[in-house]
């Protein structure tokens, strides 16, 4: 949604940094690293709309490490699950993490990842394609018992927390 208490945050926020800026993208990572952690967390938002413009590997990479000092102040455990992803598997492939007890799921691209809480790999789980969903819905979904996941061709996995399948739709 665009929207925020009745604001558009395009038209207020991601807009006029884009035309602030007139195209400089070194001018826009510039001001987004020297403002505070929380006015950062505010324009986060404008990520998406700055790497929907320049999309490149490096606009990747350095906008995943804004975001990454946002999440560091809230979740610091999402930091290290996300550097243990790293070892196995490239910046650009990380979706999100998530925590269960005392094990932290990783969803990347194509591989999910669980790891104890030293951040070891106990399993990974592909599937038949990427872990989008094509109806905008999220493709993993955590429960008491199981883990939900959907692939972009439309199947859904179940998988236990020790990473074994327990159904495949």
């Amino acid at each position: 949604m665009d929207e925020h208490q009745g604001i558009s945050y395009v038209d207020n926020v991601s807009k006029p940094l884009l035309e602030i800026y007139d195209g400089d993208l070194a001018g826009i990572m510039t001001f987004l690293e020297s403002i505070s952690v929380d006015d950062l967390e505010i324009v986060s938002g404008c990520f998406e709309d700055i790497y929907r413009k320049w999309t490149t590997y490096d606009v990747w990479v350095a906008l995943g490490r804004l975001e990454d000092k946002v999440i560091a102040v809230n979740c610091p455990w999402k930091i290290k699950a996300k550097q243990a992803y790293l070892e196995y598997e490239d910046e650009p492939t990380y979706f999100d993490t998530f925590m269960h007890d005392d094990k932290y799921i990783v969803h990347g691209e194509i591989l999910i990842y669980c790891f104890d809480s030293e951040f070891r790999k106990m399993w990974d789980f592909s599937a038949r394609d990427i872990w989008v969903r094509q109806d905008g819905c999220q493709a993993v979904v955590l429960h008491d018992e199981y883990i939900e996941l959907y692939d972009w061709l439309g199947y859904s996995y179940k998988l236990g927390y020790d990473g074994k399948e327990i159904k495949d739709i």
